[in-house]
């Protein structure tokens, strides 16, 4: 029965991000082309921001709520009203760093418009991960793909009509925000059985728990989103939006291949919670969901290296070739991608997260160096390359730490 209800959420979900994913990869792939290399990197500069902030404005709250709300069922509605002011106080803070920072911070131009469409797409993707939660914590994956479905829908029809009437950045950027904001309201819609009590049960002694919990999750999750869009952000400060362009587009394929492991490992993560307990289940269980994800890997490393080239110019044009060698390079974190998830999972199923803060410690700081040291000398390459070494690195030390957990 636990096999049959891990395979069922993977399916869900994995009908559910490959039908999302093509939907923005459409948008992706049009607006790449319609805006020019320059514009498409402003905009990316910034969908790269909203990606921090939306983790951030998240702390790892919502790995804990899930594993309580499996745990703790009478006390859901404490939880999720706990959870979703905690998280509004949290947003409050992003807007005004978004507002107060961002505008000085790179060299790159943004308008009063691109900033407000980045406020409201953190606000409203921040807030749709409530219904995630929820969605997770129930196991009741074909919610979750129907609100995923639903959002990406809703952002690629924003944006082919924005775009076509205003091919810019602010034209992309408000669609992002439009529909994020329709597929909250969605998903709200979704898990309203689950919403009666949310303003009424808050309890100001669980933020301290929760809080305390989750910051090693909070501070991986930065971590291997810094590891990602750092590179973008720290490539707008030092070189061109038109380099932002090339890496953006690289980077866009590298991350729809991540998708594949991040379903594997949320599939999973509520059977682990469930054997956290039992260590030989545990194990057994583990090992089985880590050597798929690993066999998986493999061809789709390969797959990407011999067709580099030509993916390049099929998905962005001849005009994005530059983009191949830092695509190329990226292909190589695949391996350590698929892996990662999942033994981040076993961890917090042990409620053993601990383990985080060192390893943010030693992504944070190698990733920053090492973009620091090479963007000048190799531009995009080096932005690449420096990503590679340093999930190479904390791959290897948050493996030596998922092993404690056989003994």
């Amino acid at each position: 029965m636990t096999s049959a209800r891990v395979i069922k959420n993977t399916v869900w979900l994995t009908i559910s991000e490959i039908i999302g994913r093509l939907l923005r990869i459409v948008l992706i792939f049009y607006a790449a082309r319609a805006l020019g290399v320059a514009a498409w990197g402003v905009s990316s500069y910034l969908l790269s921001w909203a990606v921090l902030f939306t983790i951030a404005t998240d702390l790892g709250l919502s790995a804990i709520v899930t594993r309580e709300l499996v745990r703790s069922d009478g006390r859901r509605a404490e939880y999720l009203s706990t959870f979703f002011f905690t998280k509004l106080g949290l947003l409050f803070i992003a807007t005004f760093a978004i507002i107060l920072i961002i505008p000085h911070v790179g060299a790159l131009p943004l308008s009063r418009s691109l900033l407000l469409s980045l406020v409201l797409l953190v606000f409203f993707d921040s807030l749709r991960i409530l219904a995630s939660t929820v969605n997770k914590a129930c196991e009741a994956m074909h919610r979750e793909a129907f609100m995923n479905i639903f959002t990406q829908a809703a952002i690629l029809t924003i944006g082919m009509i924005l775009i076509a009437k205003n091919p810019s950045a602010e034209s992309l950027n408000r669609a992002y925000a439009a529909g994020s904001a329709l597929g909250t309201l969605y998903g709200f819609f979704l898990i309203r059985d689950y919403l009666p009590g949310i303003f009424t049960t808050f309890r100001r002694p669980l933020v301290r728990q929760l809080l305390k919990d989750s910051l090693p999750i909070a501070i991986v999750g930065l971590l291997g989103s810094l590891m990602l869009n750092t590179d973008i952000i720290m490539l707008g400060w030092m070189r061109t939006a038109t380099e932002v362009g090339y890496y953006s587009a690289a980077q866009k394929i590298i991350f729809t291949l991540y998708v594949l492991p991040a379903i594997i490992a949320s599939a999973a993560f509520p059977t682990m919670a469930r054997f956290a307990h039992d260590t030989q289940a545990f194990k057994a269980f583990f090992e089985k969901i880590l050597k798929t994800s690993l066999m998986i890997a493999l061809p789709v490393t390969i797959g990407g290296i011999i067709t580099a080239p030509q993916l390049i110019e099929l998905f962005y044009g001849v005009e994005y070739l530059p983009a191949t060698t830092s695509y190329v390079i990226l292909l190589f974190t695949i391996p350590i991608a698929f892996a990662t998830p999942v033994i981040n999972n076993a961890l917090i199923a042990h409620n053993s997260q601990k383990h985080f803060l060192a390893y943010a410690l030693i992504g944070l700081t190698c990733n920053a160096l090492l973009n620091f040291l090479l963007i000048p000398a190799l531009g995009i390459n080096g932005a690449a390359l420096a990503t590679l070494l340093t999930q190479t690195l904390t791959g290897i030390f948050i493996w030596r730490k998922s092993n404690a957990l056989a003994t």
